[in-house]
């Protein structure tokens, strides 16, 4: 028999308010109840209460506190949404961590672990599985207080410049990509970060790019469009087919 839908993988902590839309999102679990509730702390409001470690590239156990829910990703569009969160730096106590919630499966940590590599991506920090919960992915996270946006909100506030994919660091962007033989099926300004490089020497208009979302990236021949897409968004590809030549879309 299927597992239940868990009523308890997120925290509410002490509040008494009305259930958020965070609330009403429940993945099938098999946890006991004694899995799912801390014995030392509750876990701050909206936030998951069942991962309490990560694990980094060197296989170590690594503490993963919450700080808070940050926003859903996509609640609407798929029956397993992303959600994304903050949590405390293990060696920094003044910057935090992002860690979105993912059906492991789908996710694309080899193309997001190689593009880091080469700055194109945030910073893989590690991965926290649980039985019969999604996926946690613990990354670097780019704050808007350091600049960053998504190139989509950059190109809206900087119409003096021209923003393509003739730009120099999209230009190599996919050349990496195409290089490596990875491709990605929703590459559009919305999942692409930004931040001017600012200083002795830097023009107006250069940037630091970083690719933010690897739900639809994996191996030429071998990754795939999900069943549930946007009808909203023009993709140039149907439910299963395999994502196919790099390109950077406009929407």
């Amino acid at each position: 028999m299927a597992p239940r839908p868990h009523l308890f993988l997120y925290s509410k902590g002490n509040s008494s308010a009305a259930p958020t839309q965070v609330d009403c999102v429940v993945f099938h679990s098999p946890f006991y109840y004694s899995q799912l509730f801390s014995t030392s702390k509750l876990s701050p409001p909206g936030t998951p209460r069942v991962y309490s470690t990560y694990l980094n590239s060197s296989r170590e156990s690594v503490d993963l506190e919450f700080i808070k829910l940050l926003g859903p990703s996509s609640l609407h569009l798929h029956p397993n949404p992303t959600l994304l969160f903050l949590v405390k730096h293990p060696a920094d106590s003044e910057s935090s961590l992002l860690v979105k919630l993912v059906a492991l499966e789908c996710y694309g940590e080899t193309v997001h672990c190689a593009l880091a590599e080469e700055g194109l991506a945030p910073l893989l920090y590690g991965t926290a599985c649980v039985a019969g919960a999604p996926s946690a992915i613990v990354m670097e996270y780019l704050d808007a207080n350091s600049g960053w946006m998504t190139l989509q909100s950059y190109i809206k506030e900087h119409q003096e410049f021209t923003i393509n994919t003739e730009h120099p660091r999209l230009v190599e962007l996919l050349e990496t990509m195409t290089t490596k033989g990875f491709v990605h099926g929703d590459l559009r300004p919305y999942n692409i970060m930004c931040r001017e490089l600012l200083g002795q020497g830097k023009e107006r208009g250069e940037l630091e790019i970083k690719v933010i979302d690897f739900d639809q990236a994996g191996k030429v021949g071998e990754a795939r469009y999900p069943v549930g897409m946007n009808p909203d968004i023009p993709w140039p590809g149907n439910p299963r087919d395999l994502i196919g030549e790099m390109t950077i879309r406009s929407r």
